[in-house]
């Protein structure tokens, strides 16, 4: 699977380390200049590139052959967690909008986190 991750900053990283890990091949773009790309690169053996504008994304995903669909912001992250409609499916770009509109954006209380849940926004894991 290749996986696109616009954004490298707490929520981008996170993704980019952890889908490297799995094994995954990873693309992290960002808006700032390429070298703020290279630690995170050089650890996790994504690729970097380092858009000059909004183009240069929609040239990663054509890149990368998917159809990239807005899932929201961070209010609207609960729609992907797993157990909802969304997650882990096989889905076009129209399937994953129906999903996403259908999935409920309440947050189940297994995925909540505990004071033994690891890191921290201020100190992550």
């Amino acid at each position: 699977m290749k996986i696109g991750i616009i954004g490298s900053g707490q929520i981008g990283g996170a993704l980019t380390r952890r889908l490297t890990q799995l094994g995954q091949a990873v693309a992290v773009v960002n808006s700032r200049d390429p070298d703020s790309l290279a630690e995170l690169a050089a650890e996790t053996g994504a690729r970097a590139v380092s858009p000059a504008a909004k183009a240069t994304v929609l040239r990663l995903v054509d890149e990368l052959g998917i159809d990239g669909v807005d899932a929201g912001g961070l209010d609207d992250f609960r729609r992907q967690q797993p157990g909802t409609s969304v997650y882990a499916k096989d889905c076009d770009a129209a399937g994953v909008r129906r999903a996403l509109a259908a999935a409920n954006r309440e947050r189940m209380a297994e995925w909540r986190g505990t004071p033994a849940s690891p890191g921290s926004f201020a100190a992550p894991a």
